[in-house]
């Protein structure tokens, strides 16, 4: 089960180095609401916060950074415009000003259970994946690679999230798993033999080093009767690791929910979902006349914002003339079949719409050819 996992484990070296990158987490952490909506905060960075504001007219992203102790100042994606906000802690409430409008919202509290970090947690999605599952309330998630690694508040834990498309069975789950984890100064292998997890999958305890230091770890495999199951992998370091952690694993992986995964193209090679098509891709227009060359490049970002930038060239007379423009907002890709449409909100407040079409030769934006190929840029 955790054959796909070793390939990626450089990258997950590098996302976090458990001695050096500790950061003290944010009084500003937590979840709170009041009738009319929520606000969720998360630690991104030492100074930086991501979440989300819900209300009745759905969920939003937002980000916010620490200015004093007791201020942040940030902003949240309504739509793709970015409405911007301040707030402060008052005891134990956020108070947030935004348009003219002040709010008050009181903490929530995160319980006495064992498992109180899941209680205010909420649900993600991987569409391409085939997953749903519930990100514990103060961990950070962020995807690289085709792989979901999510943090915790005070960066000693780990969660790697990751689909298994090759298992078919808890055999298959069972021998992967003997492999354990080997990549550079990181050698996690299993204690002892396998365990069913569920009636559905397999879990085995890892131990050995991971970065060069003393490690442990858990690791979970389950199989989905949509042909795309899921590997978990928790890991600290071994001072860090407890039965607490553990059973966070464990709540983690079970509350993990399949369904029909969302496919780019049918068998015939037809877009089946545009969002999907589009995801974490770049698209590239150039054209060439003379004395005149245009290269756009349009990258779309697999968190749904996008960066645009227009690069044309000119000569005559024996100079040249360069100009460079570059823009970036959210986007959005929807449509049935080999027709649909590509929508960019700017962070200006202005929008293009592009006419999407797949033919046999390629992609099309308003009647343009364009090379939608391996983004650079973002994931």
């Amino acid at each position: 089960m955790m054959r796909n996992s070793t390939a990626l484990i450089s990258f997950f070296i590098v996302l976090i180095s458990f001695s050096n990158s500790i950061h003290a987490q944010s009084q500003f952490v937590g979840k709170y609401g009041n009738p009319q909506f929520t606000v969720e905060l998360q630690q991104a960075q030492q100074q930086k916060l991501v979440g989300n504001v819900s209300g009745a007219e759905g969920t939003f992203q937002l980000v916010a950074n620490v200015v004093s102790q007791n201020s942040i100042s940030g902003s949240y994606n309504y739509y793709g415009q970015n409405i911007p906000f301040t707030g402060y802690i008052q005891q134990n409430q956020l108070v947030i000003n935004s348009e003219g409008q002040q709010f008050v919202l009181d903490k929530q509290g995160q319980g006495s259970t064992q498992n109180s970090s899941l209680s205010n947690n909420y649900q993600q999605k991987e569409p391409a994946w085939g997953m749903a599952f519930n990100l514990p309330a103060g961990w950070t998630a962020q995807m690289a690679d085709g792989v979901k690694y999510i943090v915790s508040p005070d960066q000693k834990k780990l969660l790697v999230l990751l689909p298994d498309t090759e298992s078919t069975s808890l055999a298959d789950l069972k021998e992967g798993a003997k492999a354990g984890i080997v990549e550079g100064t990181t050698r996690l292998m299993p204690q002892g033999s396998t365990a069913n997890f569920g009636n559905d999958g397999v879990s085995v305890p890892l131990a050995g080093t991971f970065n060069g230091r003393q490690a442990k770890g858990f690791a979970i495999g389950r199989l989905s009767p949509y042909k795309s199951g899921a590997v978990v992998i928790g890991v600290a370091e071994t001072a860090d690791y407890n039965a607490s952690f553990e059973n966070e694993i464990k709540t983690f992986a079970k509350n993990i929910q399949f369904f029909a995964p969302q496919r780019a193209t049918d068998d015939n090679g037809n877009v089946a979902d545009w969002s999907v098509y589009m995801k974490g891709r770049k698209l590239s227009y150039y054209k060439t006349e003379t004395g005149f060359t245009m290269k756009i490049n349009i990258y779309l970002c697999s968190d749904g914002s996008f960066k645009y930038t227009d690069n044309s060239s000119s000569f005559g007379g024996g100079a040249s003339v360069v100009g460079t423009a570059g823009y970036t907002g959210r986007w959005q890709a929807y449509g049935k079949g080999n027709s649909g449409t590509l929508v960019l909100n700017y962070n200006d407040g202005s929008k293009s719409t592009y006419n999407t079409v797949l033919k046999s030769d390629g992609l099309y934006l308003d009647g343009k050819k364009y090379f939608r190929v391996e983004n650079d840029f973002c994931n």
